[in-house]
């Protein structure tokens, strides 16, 4: 099961260097968002296996698996300390913190659609929207909160 995750791991890094040559670190963060919420929304055998018999496993953790889960994901940490170093995002924004926030929040809304609550694609997307701007709301500096207000 170890090698299998691995294995998905590896592919979705490499789509994501591939999908994301945005020069905006916001839109980067939106399409990063997104990307991943469409890769586990569209296999949800992956992502049972991955809840149920790895993610709490505690030989994940030691082995070379958990190498590539990382490095899949730290395509969130270089986003989000790009959009710090340009100023588009907030500076006291902890990035392991937020990428943690990010991939946590992800796992737990798809543990919820597949065991507990079902919902339509409509429902999903509706969802998602409201989850992805949230998240994205919460990096913008002060200023440009305050820009959003007023559209």
């Amino acid at each position: 099961l170890l090698s299998i995750c691995k294995d998905y791991f590896r592919s979705y890094k490499h789509e994501f260097d591939q999908a994301f040559t945005f020069n905006d670190p916001f839109t980067k963060l939106r399409r990063l968002i997104w990307h991943h919420f469409n890769i586990f929304a569209a296999d949800s055998e992956l992502v049972t296996v991955f809840v149920k018999d790895i993610k709490f496993n505690k030989h994940f953790y030691t082995t070379d698996t958990i190498v590539d889960f990382l490095d899949y994901h730290k395509i969130f940490s270089e986003v989000i300390e790009e959009g710090k170093n340009r100023g588009t995002f907030r500076h006291d924004i902890d990035t392991r913190i937020f990428r943690n926030l990010v991939i946590g929040s992800l796992s737990n809304l798809y543990t919820r659609w597949y065991f507990r609550e079902p919902l339509t694609p409509l429902a999903y997307m509706d969802e998602m929207n409201h989850f992805v701007d949230l998240l994205c709301r919460a990096v913008y500096p002060p200023t440009a909160r305050a820009v959003l207000k007023q559209t």
